[in-house]
């Protein structure tokens, strides 16, 4: 459900929120966003999601080592422990932290790369309402089963 609820968000947000023409490679770069950003609220339990994330974030770390950044490597170290070590449908199903959560990783991507805003401020939008999509059918799940 949480995928579809990704297709949505992003045949929204392109509907409704990009007034640009971009290439097809973008469009599919704009839709993972989306599909990422729906599954990731479940990264605080054993799933897809997680390993996705653990994957990404060892891929990242050593990234960020290779090329020097090594206090962001080891920042970024210990933040990616925080999914294991809270609840499911804790901090990571917050829109206020999931949202505070975005924006310091725009900031941080906008000091270490900065040639490349535009593409992570879109990238991020897109997995933000990708975000919101997973919240808006938690919330209605919840509503409709009564738990």
């Amino acid at each position: 459900m949480h995928l579809f609820g990704g297709v949505c968000a992003f045949a929204l947000l392109l509907h409704y929120g990009v007034c640009e023409k971009v290439s097809i490679l973008t469009y599919v770069e704009w839709f993972l966003m989306a599909i990422l950003g729906s599954l990731f609220p479940d990264v605080d339990i054993c799933s897809v999601s997680q390993r996705f994330f653990y994957t990404v974030a060892i891929v990242l770390i050593v990234f960020l080592f290779l090329i020097g950044h090594w206090m962001s490597g080891a920042i970024f170290s210990v933040v990616s422990l925080i999914p294991i070590i809270v609840r499911h449908r804790g901090i990571f199903h917050s829109w206020l932290f999931l949202l505070g959560l975005l924006i310091a990783i725009l900031t941080f991507l906008y000091k270490l790369f900065p040639a490349y805003k535009p593409m992570f401020f879109w990238d991020l939008l897109f997995f933000g309402v990708g975000i919101l999509s997973h919240l808006i059918f938690d919330f209605k799940h919840k509503i409709f089963t009564k738990k």
